[in-house]
Order: structure tokens, then sequence, then C-alpha cells
């Protein structure tokens, strides 16, 4: 739980910047450095907080990609579409992605395909946002769940 500020008021919810390292810890635990990251929570203040979290994580690690590899506009379909592209045809390539949306997954679920990369053998991708058509997809992409029921629940048990 952390907690944010909406409508003039603090309210409880989800430490969006822990969620961003979260995201990020778990690729840096497959062995992955160069990871990126796609923004565009429909929430500018979530988004920025998300993508801190990855960028300090990044840094304490000693890794540059998110000098490189960070995308913190809201992107559409066809712009992830030419996103994925720039960042997935050169030498030098992120070798995971956490896409803040479903849409933005699936743009780069598209291209990777379309390059021939294997997911998650030549790419891993991660989404903040655990939306049905992302376990459609094909290979089905791994989504970090926040379990806000739980979460609440707990906090208003006691």
């Amino acid at each position: 739980m952390g907690e944010r500020t909406a409508f003039g008021r603090t309210v409880p919810g989800i430490d969006d910047g822990a969620l961003g390292e979260a995201a990020t810890q778990v690729l840096l635990d497959l062995g992955h450095r160069q990871i990126g990251f796609v923004a565009g929570a429909s929430d500018p203040q979530r988004s920025r907080q998300r993508v801190a979290g990855y960028r300090r994580l990044m840094v304490e690690k000693g890794s540059r990609a998110h000098h490189h590899f960070t995308a913190d506009k809201r992107l559409g379909f066809r712009q992830a579409l030419a996103l994925a592209k720039s960042w997935l045809v050169p030498t030098i390539r992120p070798t995971a992605i956490i896409a803040e949306t479903e849409e933005v997954a699936l743009a780069i679920l598209d291209v990777a395909h379309q390059l021939e990369l294997v997911v998650p053998r030549d790419l891993s991708l991660i989404s903040l946002e655990a939306r049905a058509r992302l376990s459609r997809a094909k290979p089905p992409v791994t989504a970090l769940s926040q379990p806000y029921d739980r979460l609440f629940g707990a906090a208003c048990a006691d």
C-alpha cells in the first residue's frame, strides 16, 4: 500500500514507484540489464511515479538503459509500433521492456513477431496492466497484477 494525492486529499492506494521498481526487479532477476520502459497510464502522476521507480532501480544497478529506452509520454497503438521498431531493430536494443498499458504491450509483441524475435527468449515483456487480451496473446504477456481488493480489504479490516 502507498498513498497519493487526489482531489486535494491524500488517499490510500498502490505505491506506483514501488510497482515500477518491482517490474524492473523481476527483469533484473532474469539477468536483463538493457530494460526499456514505455509509460502511458491514464493518470500522468501515477505514470511518472512508475517511471521514477524504474529509473531509480536502473541507476542503483548501474545500468544506463534508462537514458536510451524510456518513453514517458502516453502512446497509442501506432505510436507504440513505431517506437518498438526504433528500439528493436538496432544492434544495441533492450532485451526486456516494461509496457505500462495493454495497448503498448500488444504493439511491442506485434513488432517482435514482425522482426522474428521470440518472446520471451529474445525479448522479455511485462505489462503493468493485467487485461484479458494479454493472456490470450501468442505468447501470453506477463502482467504484474495489482491485488487491489486484498490490499484495501486488509487496510479496512482493523
